[in-house]
């Protein structure tokens, strides 16, 4: 009886010490989120008479393939004069390593592409550097800083 009971507690502990390296750094698990939005109350003098809207937050990815995040945020207005829609679409890719960081955003007002915005940030020796393509190409040199991702697995 006693070793019985003492294998198993040897297989015990060799398991829960075998997976101690898996705390090192925890697994980011996949998920999406949807909300919908509704306006409950507006003053009378905004002019609003209206406003509902769907946020819809989505992550994937992993340690070893990298992480992206697409993030949209739809929302309708409505007013005595006219509805205005606006949607804002953003998608972000994170390397795995945390040493690039690719970047877009659309926004859409009435279903027409009002602004966009894309580059690609890259950690460097001294810094942080974000290469612009989009609305014009432009180059900014920045502090060094953590993405996104990597912030939230440290």
């Amino acid at each position: 009886m006693r070793a019985t009971r003492l294998a198993f507690h040897a297989v015990l502990l060799s398991g829960v010490f075998s997976i101690g390296p898996a705390f090192a750094v925890p697994a980011l698990q996949a998920h999406r989120a949807v909300y919908d939005l509704t306006l409950k109350k507006a003053s009378d003098q905004s002019g609003i008479t209206g406003i509902s809207g769907r946020m819809v937050y989505e992550f994937n990815g992993s340690a070893c393939e990298g992480y992206t995040v697409k993030f949209r945020f739809v929302t309708q207005i409505v007013t005595a004069d006219n509805t205005r829609l606006t949607d804002q679409q953003t998608t972000t890719f994170e390397d795995a390593e945390g040493k690039t960081f690719s970047f877009v955003t659309k926004s859409f007002v009435d279903q027409n592409l009002d602004k966009e915005v894309k580059g690609v940030a890259t950690k460097e020796t001294k810094g942080l550097k974000v290469d612009i393509d989009k609305p014009e190409k432009n180059s900014v040199e920045l502090a060094s800083t953590q993405f996104p991702t990597q912030h939230l697995v440290e």
